[in-house]
């Protein structure tokens, strides 16, 4: 009895550890390229795909008045969000409604990014 109970513990324990994996491999960093910037100050321009969820996490900080969009390969905008980002900000995007590859766009006073993600 002993032993049936440690190898259901054993199987569960595998199955969750799996799972959990599978979901943390599953976010990707976007590389994205700055195009432009007219600051001196340090900004933060960052983006990560999580395919798990289908959306997108833009880290920003110190950039000011911003818009950020999710734009398909046609170019139509998926998403978007407009923040004001001179504290630390995490903007959420979603790409559900995106088929295949898309663009995302960082836009701002002071810097201009984009990045393409193939998921």
């Amino acid at each position: 009895m002993k032993r049936y109970f440690m190898l259901v513990l054993l199987t569960l324990f595998v199955n969750v550890s799996y799972a959990m994996t599978s979901m943390v491999a599953d976010s990707a960093p976007v590389q994205m390229t700055v195009i432009k910037h007219t600051t001196s100050k340090a900004y933060v321009v960052n983006a990560v795909f999580d395919a798990h969820k289908k959306e997108v996490q833009c880290e920003l900080y110190n950039i000011g008045t911003t818009n950020i969009y999710i734009v398909d390969t046609m170019g139509n905008i998926m998403d978007e969000k407009h923040i004001e980002t001179d504290e630390p900000a995490l903007v959420c995007l979603s790409s559900t409604f995106c088929e295949g590859g898309f663009y995302i766009v960082i836009e701002s006073e002071c810097v201009y990014a984009e990045g393409f993600v193939n998921p």
